[in-house]
């Protein structure tokens, strides 16, 4: 798949510079934003985040084989709805390899990439119980060791991976329908304060709707009846 914009604006220079601060979170995806976006200086809650990307739901995914069917508490994988709302400039990129996320991080402070857990090294799972929906902030790489250092919502301090363990979490398929693929996506900038009294009732609406009617069966109410 070809890399892809939400924004063709050009990159902040302030995302560029400033520091990325580690902290703990309840949930990947919104904790991995907060982060981020704290080094953008925008203060924003971790459940704040959550909400406005409408990440509350229901969603089930048949798995063939003797596999136990996937089954998760939310609607949709990283859809960026905090992002547009708050608006956000993403750059978005499916490709494999680690050069597109050193080339990131020449750019940004920090790159957000969708990862199976199960073959994280520092979580000792060794492939057991994959889970290709989880994601992490790449925050730095040592070209000297070829390893990187990320930042895991799950651990209180970062912890370093080789730059092929991470590949081989990223491009894994031990958990169909639900791949990591290779995603990876950075914050260039922030276009404006957020205005959390405007943009909360539109996320409030936006998850009535995909919860009631969603696109697909497997999704909110009616996902949860299969």
């Amino acid at each position: 798949m070809n890399d892809t914009l939400l924004s063709s604006s050009q990159p902040s220079t302030v995302a560029s510079k400033n520091v990325y601060l580690h902290a703990t979170g309840k949930h990947c995806e919104s904790t991995c934003q907060r982060n981020i976006l704290l080094s953008l200086g925008i203060d924003i809650e971790e459940n704040i985040i959550f909400g406005l990307d409408a990440s509350f739901g229901f969603a089930y995914h048949t798995v063939q084989g003797n596999s136990a069917d996937i089954v998760l508490g939310k609607q949709a994988i990283f859809p960026m709805n905090a992002a547009r709302l708050m608006g956000i400039d993403v750059e978005i990129h499916q490709s494999a390899g680690p050069s597109v996320l050193i080339e990131l991080l020449k750019k940004y402070t920090a790159v957000i990439t969708r990862v199976d857990i199960s073959l994280l090294p520092y979580w000792g799972l060794a492939g057991k119980a994959p889970f290709g929906g989880y994601f992490i902030n790449i925050i730095d790489y040592d070209e000297q060791s070829d390893w990187f250092e990320v930042s895991d919502s799950s651990f209180t301090d970062t912890q370093w991976i080789d730059s092929s363990e991470l590949c081989k979490a990223r491009s894994s398929t031990l958990s169909p329908p639900i791949n990591p693929a290779n995603w990876c996506c950075a914050f260039k900038s922030v276009k404006r304060q957020p205005n959390l009294q405007t943009i909360g009732p539109i996320a409030a609406r936006n998850l009535c709707r995909e919860v009631l009617k969603p696109n697909f069966r497997n999704l909110g109410i009616p996902g949860s009846r299969n």
